[in-house]
């Protein structure tokens, strides 16, 4: 991990996420980059939590080490947010997919951070045509270019909450 990192943190990673730990080259390359077209930066482990417990977990062993943590979604970002450019774990949230709560009222929902954009109509009972669409029963408020990127909800949808 980071220099001088004990390696025990990689084990009590293994022990507390059995299955959903990994430092596969396969699983660290996918973690190293997002959309964007900047360049990857390789983590030491990548870590599938799958509730705010888990995720609560890992943060409280990564800041109790000091190991440096990158949080992710779908790595769907435009931005470079989920590069771990200093090493460390990749806290990959994309397996947290539930929509805790959904307002049709208020256009809002409440959903875990794996939540896709793309997704989220059906999910939600909507049959309305998703953001970027032609139509005009559109509910998105969202910017036009969304509909082609399967990007997590809070990404530009507003009044979406990650939990």
């Amino acid at each position: 991990m980071a220099p001088g990192t004990d390696p025990a943190v990689l084990r009590a990673l293994a022990e507390l996420l059995p299955g959903r730990c990994s430092t596969r080259t396969a699983d660290l390359d996918a973690a190293s980059r997002d959309a964007s077209s900047l360049p990857g930066a390789r983590p030491e482990a990548v870590v599938w939590p799958l509730s705010t417990d888990e995720v609560a977990t890992v943060v409280h062993l990564a800041h109790q080490h000091r190991v440096p943590l990158t949080p992710r979604g779908a790595g769907s970002s435009l931005e470079g947010n989920p590069i771990p450019v200093r090493g460390g774990i990749v806290l990959d949230c994309s397996r947290m997919t539930t929509v805790i709560s959904v307002r049709p009222a208020d256009l809002q929902m409440d959903a875990q951070p794996g939540v896709v954009y793309a997704a989220t109509p059906a999910r939600c009972g909507e049959r309305r045509a998703p953001c970027g669409s032609s139509s005009a029963s559109s509910t998105c408020r969202s910017s036009p270019r969304c509909a082609s990127i399967p990007r997590p909800v809070g990404w530009s949808a507003r009044g979406c909450r990650a939990r």
